[in-house]
């Protein structure tokens, strides 16, 4: 009877240990499954804003393309990034790396636009104000879209650093189907 007494205390005790061991590893692993989530929330909403970018940019090469639409797509866009980037110091750092150059091309495509819509709008005034002068002749030549070959360089050289920048490989002359899935990793 007295091995029954003496054994009793010390089962409770590991089995104290191990509850406790048990309830750490729990938290451990709930505090990675949030720090998961987060993560991969961000990358969803980083894959549809990277799609909304992408297609602004063609969509900013093309001619007669509605700058004032394309300028609201690119508002959009840059909350989309805003919004991916909110809890930036939870993110991996390869999510928030590829987020930031998209976000800073996104930036750049929204304010080329807006710029480009400010020069049409006053260029509209101009016109209705004094329909009969001529362009003068230190303005450069536009395209249908309102950009000037200097803009359309400027916006080549992002759209390439930009699919550089979402690859992370060098070029092997592959081009991505429409339909796949943008990973910032």
């Amino acid at each position: 009877m007295n091995n029954a007494t003496t054994h009793t205390p010390q089962r409770h005790g590991k089995a104290t240990v191990l509850r406790i061991v048990m309830i750490a590893l729990a938290a451990v692993l709930l505090a990675g499954a949030g720090w998961s989530a987060v993560n991969l929330h961000a990358i969803s909403i980083y894959n549809q804003a990277t799609r909304a970018l992408d297609a602004a940019i063609k969509d900013s090469t093309s001619t007669g393309v509605d700058l004032d639409a394309l300028h609201t797509r690119q508002q959009q866009t840059d909350a989309q990034f805003a919004e991916a980037s909110s809890l930036r110091a939870a993110l991996l750092p390869s999510v928030r790396e590829s987020l930031e150059a998209n976000a800073s091309t996104s930036r750049a495509l929204t304010q080329r636009t807006a710029e480009t819509l400010r020069r049409q709008n006053t260029a509209k005034q101009g016109q209705g104000d004094a329909s009969t002068s001529s362009p003068s002749a230190s303005s450069s030549p536009r395209n249908d879209n309102g950009m000037n070959a200097e803009q359309r360089d400027k916006l080549d050289k992002l759209l390439t650093s930009n699919e550089r920048s979402t690859s992370g490989h060098v070029d092997d002359g592959k081009t991505p189907t429409q339909d796949s899935t943008v990973k910032p990793w």
